[in-house]
């Protein structure tokens, strides 16, 4: 059983976007095969700065790849300006492969999320917030054929009606993450392909989580409760020490 990731974001018809950036897919990745579950985050590197390509275009060969990967369960990663697209690549996806058990997650959900699943029949479930280690355990659970729908964070569909188990328990200690599966491309090429790394030519590094202030402009401080925690400066040395390896 195969899980396929995917950082919305990277889609984008003006400005790049490095997968080396998108840290909350590529931790989850890493969480995954921390578990021996099989997992592959696609990038999406090639569908940076489209301009003036066709938009149908551009769905189809994305969904091309993604069925090329086998997917049963695909996870899609949203921010709201880039829901939109990840709803239509979800419903071309369905379409072909019903079985397929599709989620989302991220800011674009975690505040509609009944909204969304009432609305869009293609998505299955939505994750709310830190999913590091609540979705392995659900795909865990797909695995060996017995979907447990308990767990906290999740919102989803039953026979006749929307299912919400409330906000998941933050990550207490950060440096219990694992460190994000930057090698999701090994291949020589990769490291060296200024592409991968977008216009900069770098890496992101997550430092912490959350914020303690509750600007009323800002979502980020319900999203993470008011949750603010920090990497040791030991961890954080260690994951600049692993890119640079």
């Amino acid at each position: 059983m195969k899980t396929v990731l995917i950082a919305t974001h990277q889609i984008s018809f003006s400005d790049a976007d490095s997968f080396h950036n998108c840290l909350g897919v590529l931790t989850l990745s890493a969480a995954l095969k921390a578990r021996n579950l099989d997992c592959e985050a696609l990038n999406l590197v090639e569908y940076n700065k489209l301009y003036t390509r066709d938009c149908d275009e551009v769905l189809n060969s994305i969904v091309e790849k993604i069925l090329a990967a086998r997917p049963d369960i695909l996870g899609f990663s949203a921010m709201i300006n880039n829901l939109a697209v990840a709803l239509e690549l979800a419903a071309r996806v369905k379409k072909i492969r019903p079985e397929v058990h599709i989620v989302f997650g991220g800011p674009g959900t975690a505040f509609c999320a009944k909204d969304v699943l009432s609305n869009f029949p293609q998505v299955d479930i939505i994750f709310r917030v830190e999913c590091d280690f609540v979705f392995p355990d659900f795909v865990a659970s797909v695995k060996m054929g017995r979907p447990d729908y308990s767990i906290k964070g999740m919102i989803y569909k039953n026979a006749s009606d929307i299912t919400d188990n409330g906000w998941p328990d933050p990550v207490e200690n950060l440096d219990d993450l694992p460190i994000p599966d930057f090698a999701f491309d090994e291949s020589p090429a990769a490291s060296q392909d200024s592409a991968t790394f977008g216009d900069y030519n770098g890496v992101s590094i997550e430092t912490g989580r959350g914020c303690p202030f509750t600007c009323n402009f800002c979502s980020t401080s319900i999203y993470f409760k008011r949750k603010y925690r920090l990497k040791s400066v030991a961890r954080v040395i260690s994951e600049i020490v692993h890119i640079r390896d």
